[in-house]
Order: C-alpha cells, then sequence, then structure tokens
C-alpha cells in the first residue's frame, strides 16, 4: 500500500496488489479522522489495517480519563 496525505484532511491509497484505489476527504480538516476513515475503508474491504488500534481513538479528559472514543459511525457507501 502507498499512501499519501494531503491538505484540509485529504487521504489517498493506492493498493497494488488488490488493484484498488482509495481516496477520501473528512470535512473539518481533522488528519486523526482522515486515518481511522481509511482503517476503516480497509477493513470493510477484508484488509486488516495495521496497527488495528486504527479503527478507534480514546478521548481523555485533562485527568487522563477516557471519556469518549473517535470512531467511524457508518460503513462504505457502495
Amino acid at each position: 500500500m502507498i499512501a499519501k496525505v494531503g491538505a484540509e484532511g485529504v487521504y489517498s491509497a493506492s493498493l497494488m496488489r488488490e488493484a484498488l484505489g482509495v481516496t477520501l476527504k473528512v470535512e473539518d480538516g481533522h488528519s486523526l479522522a482522515s486515518a481511522l476513515a481509511i482503517a476503516s475503508v480497509l477493513a470493510e474491504l477484508g484488509l486488516k489495517p495495521q496497527p488495528a488500534a486504527l479503527l478507534r481513538k480514546p478521548i481523555t479528559n485533562s485527568r487522563g480519563e477516557t471519556v469518549g472514543e473517535m470512531r467511524v459511525n457508518g460503513g462504505v457507501v457502495k
């Protein structure tokens, strides 16, 4: 896989072995959201994103307590 992160939350990946290309745009430009989204797309395609932790990201408060998580809500629209 070759991946390129662009400006404002644009993320492109080329999966040469599978002959697939994926490009996505995160509206607010959040780079972590882009990584979570591309990992979710790879998982939906039956590929295992490495590390698997890219599928969810805990959100902590100032005391280090987990108060939520970032994750992709939904799936790939075909």
